[in-house]
């Protein structure tokens, strides 16, 4: 079915929102923390940019975009993280080339293009493959600027590297990280290191990738059979259900499960659900499809009080919740899908005066482009760097 308001079917979100321009993007005209897409300009330029295309007065968008470059350079940001770093600016401005504008030479986004094939064509492989800052978050960039040939060319090397990296188990395959790659918290949770189950750091973002990357046509039988094995391996990791959807933050080399189960869309099944549903479509897989969406519904009666979210941003947070829903609801009809994204979204807004941040990921702009994916008609694209489309 087309994308439709959650909100004018459902009801309001709350008398204290008239639209999210008046809540969540109030005031946020800068500065920011840096040019990023996480926590920066490009970030919040794409919150502006959704706005001002759905008929409301946002004109930042294009001097965010500007800004955003001009600060990622300078600072030296790192080209291969997609949240923190260059490639997060690229992702934007392509993603709203033709859409806010329209540029009138691509030169900025090809030398990015080269930059990424000169780091994957290099005799090490990359470290991380994840969605904030490996490979994962590499090809979300890379599928944007297909069917160029440097891009293709760029996909299939992230490929290889996945497929290389891979570490396969009885249950299926995985992508193992070591403890030196850990930051100090989780080294102490993990000393031997784990296999991420998260979607922001771990092994569903990869199935999500290795869909697309099929679909396109790129290394598609490498792909699929690793996309494959991998869904087996994060199916067979589910827990007994608590309410939660049952999977654990990570699952250490010898499978023991990791710390309490978390719930969102970092983490989770929440947003585990929504990732795998989203490659299920790609693939036309319907076993697939059929594990997401029950996924989602053994989570969906759990209540905001219920948990320990306190955050109205995506990462973690109540928008992030209440989006996955959404977005799975608009996929699949059901309506307690509906009333689990309007509930998580009421959340969102009791939250949202304690968060004072303005980035996409955490703050502000992120929960504004939640709002208006649910009080308009109009598909959020822009969470393809969520892994939810």
């Amino acid at each position: 079915m087309a994308w439709h308001s959650i909100i004018d079917e459902f009801g309001n979100v709350g008398s204290a929102v008239s639209h999210p321009t008046v809540v969540a993007l109030e005031g946020l005209v800068g500065p920011f923390r840096d040019g990023s897409l996480a926590t920066g300009d490009a970030g919040v330029a794409l919150a502006h940019a959704y706005a001002s295309c759905a008929g409301k007065a946002c004109p930042s968008a294009v001097p965010l975009i500007e800004s955003s470059w001009s600060r990622s350079v300078t600072s030296g940001a790192a080209p291969t993280s997609l949240y923190c770093g260059v490639t997060g600016v690229a992702w934007v401005t392509a993603h709203l080339n033709g859409l806010l504008f329209d540029l009138a030479d691509e030169d900025v986004l090809d030398s990015v293009d080269l930059a990424l094939l000169a780091f994957l064509s290099g005799e090490s492989m990359p470290r991380e493959y994840d969605l904030v800052s490996g490979l994962v978050g590499l090809g979300v960039y890379v599928l944007q600027r297909l069917p160029r040939p440097t891009a293709v060319t760029c996909l299939e090397r992230i490929v290889d590297h996945l497929a290389m990296a891979a570490v396969y188990r009885e249950e299926g395959a995985a992508w193992f990280t070591g403890p030196e790659a850990l930051p100090e918290r989780n080294r102490q949770l993990a000393p031997h290191g784990y296999y991420n189950m998260g979607v922001a750091h771990g092994v569903p973002g990869v199935v999500w990738l290795l869909a697309h990357a099929a679909r396109a046509g790129v290394r598609s039988e490498t792909a699929s059979a690793l996309a494959d094995a991998a869904v087996h391996w994060i199916l067979s990791q589910r827990r007994p259900l608590g309410g939660d959807g049952g999977l654990p933050s990570f699952v250490g080399p010898s499978g023991e499960a990791g710390e309490a189960r978390p719930f969102a869309w970092c983490y989770g099944a929440p947003g585990v659900a929504g990732v795998l549903f989203a490659a299920a479509r790609v693939f036309g897989h319907a076993e697939w499809e059929e594990a997401a969406v029950e996924m989602a519904l053994s989570a969906v009666h759990l209540r905001p009080e219920a948990t320990s979210v306190s955050e109205a941003g995506i990462c973690h947070g109540a928008a992030g919740l209440g989006h996955v829903f959404n977005r799975l609801y608009q996929s699949t009809g059901e309506k307690v899908l509906a009333d689990a994204a309007r509930r998580w979204i009421n959340r969102a807004v009791e939250l949202l005066p304690s968060n004072t941040g303005a980035g996409f990921l955490e703050g502000r702009a992120g929960v504004a482009l939640v709002m208006l994916a649910a009080l308009e008609g109009t598909e959020p694209a822009w969470d393809r760097v969520l892994l939810l489309s």
